[in-house]
């Protein structure tokens, strides 16, 4: 796995134990969401590499650039989407 990966995968323990705990912890999760935005950037700035064209639109062209396999990319997308949900639904828990 890619260093992006194993970094989601850390969010989504942090995420966990912050679900575990059960706590308001707005900044915490606030951080969590900027980690999120930067990986959802720093993926696409990766499968871009040095074409103007978007990983999702042409994605063929795109992966021939990409620094590492489409099976790769697609892990990732998938740990956003993963680590996204989770914090919707911590978020979901926090009392305004």
């Amino acid at each position: 796995m890619s260093a992006i990966s194993d970094e989601i995968i850390e969010l989504m323990i942090d995420i966990k134990k912050l679900m575990r705990h059960n706590r308001s912890e707005t900044r915490r999760i606030r951080e969590a969401k900027a980690r999120i935005q930067y990986y959802k950037i720093k993926t696409e700035e990766i499968a871009i590499g040095m074409d103007s064209f978007r990983f999702r639109d042409i994605p063929v062209l795109a992966e021939k650039k990409a620094s590492y396999s489409g099976n790769e990319y697609q892990l990732i997308q998938s740990l956003i989407i993963l680590a996204t949900d989770e914090l919707q639904r911590l978020s979901s828990k926090e009392v305004p």
